[in-house]
């Protein structure tokens, strides 16, 4: 969801627009709260749930799912794999020469790439900096529980770094 307000929903209708859409996450979180809560619940399966809702898609389902994870580590429902918005066309185009193709494309050029960046010692500097990185951002943030932040790459971390890679180039 855009924070921005569409098309007639400004100034002093701003208030009701924010309102229906924090009711709309509520409606989403809370009809994904029995399975998060009961720790019945898999990536796949949360992901169809969080995109029969209207106006959620690959991206805003990434980003409640990254949510769930971090704060339920112990499910583990991003160690596999993980949803990729189409902001990773840009860098996939950039290493793979191809964009688009769709979820299921988006998917399997992420968990190549990871497997290929986990398979071998492509920068023998990023595993103690991923630790340090980890140690510190744990430090930081006391709240989030400690094993939701890995001291390697994740699948998760990296589909984010391609997301964000089309602003730093």
């Amino acid at each position: 969801f855009n924070s921005y307000p569409q098309r007639g929903e400004g100034g002093e209708r701003y208030p009701a627009y924010i309102c229906r859409r924090m009711a709309h996450f509520a409606k989403i979180g809370l009809a994904a709260w029995p399975s998060v809560f009961s720790g019945k619940c898999s990536m796949r399966s949360l992901d169809a749930l969080y995109r029969g809702f209207d106006r959620i898609g690959p991206t805003m389902s990434k980003v409640l799912l990254v949510t769930n994870h971090l704060w339920r580590p112990e499910l583990r429902i991003l160690d596999e794999s993980c949803e990729v918005g189409d902001g990773a066309d840009e860098a996939f185009n950039y290493l793979f020469g191809a964009r688009g193709g769709g979820d299921g494309v988006r998917k399997r050029r992420l968990k190549v790439l990871f497997d290929h960046l986990a398979s071998q010692d492509v920068e023998p500097r990023l595993k103690p900096m991923a630790a340090w990185v980890a140690a510190r951002t744990r430090a930081r943030f006391p709240s989030v529980p400690a094993g939701a932040i890995s001291d390697a790459l994740t699948i998760y971390d990296l589909q984010v770094q391609l997301c964000e890679w089309r602003k730093f180039r």
